[in-house]
């Protein structure tokens, strides 16, 4: 994802947080096992989050990710 503000200057994002390897794993395992068992029928898993820390002084006019 890129961030810029009205007049062209990128923002960089900082203090990115992920899910630690364990709980990532055993997420992502999960969604293999039901592809694997159902590939047809809709997931219902918890959405995998990531947080990360954005700061302008300019105003950013939109934002798309």
């Amino acid at each position: 994802m890129r961030v810029t503000t009205a007049n062209g200057t990128a923002l960089p994002f900082k203090r990115w947080t992920w899910w630690d390897a364990t709980r990532l794993q055993a997420a992502l395992r999960e969604r293999l096992m039901e592809a694997v068992v159902a590939p047809g029928e809709h997931a219902h898993a918890q959405p995998l989050q990531v947080r990360a820390k954005l700061h302008s002084a300019q105003p950013v006019p939109a934002l798309r990710v």
